[in-house]
């Protein structure tokens, strides 16, 4: 899947991604997301093309290939952009599910964020 054909959301969600089958776990922030690819914030650099991404959905957890295509600095955390392995139809669901979900709280946010009575602009 061409990870630029699908729509993309911003997203500020936790995850967990892992180097290798063996690689310790590191803290990652969902930037945006997509069914075709993501980018992610780590505080770690990363050698490789390819980390294992953990994501959680209420009760429910799921690994996802990632395939590294880019990185770029910002201060002191590395973004990796890529695009997801090859899904079986249980993950797919999944992380629709999950792109659902953020997609609709980031909406509500910025409905919110453009209607709020606070704002010192108004």
């Amino acid at each position: 899947m061409d990870r630029r054909a699908t729509p993309r959301f911003p997203a500020w969600e936790r995850a967990v991604i892992r180097w290798g089958e063996d690689g310790p776990a590191m803290r990652a922030l969902i930037q945006d997301v997509s069914q075709g690819g993501a980018r992610i914030e780590v505080a770690e650099r990363l050698a490789g093309d390819e980390v294992t991404v953990h994501l959680r959905y209420g009760d429910e957890r799921m690994e996802f290939v990632f395939n590294i295509l880019g990185t770029d600095s910002k201060g002191a955390t590395k973004v990796i952009r890529g695009e997801w392995g090859v899904m079986d139809p249980r993950q797919k669901a999944f992380l629709w599910n999950v792109i659902v979900r953020w997609r609709n709280e980031f909406e509500k946010r910025q409905e919110w964020l453009a209607t709020r009575v606070d704002d010192p602009a108004a």
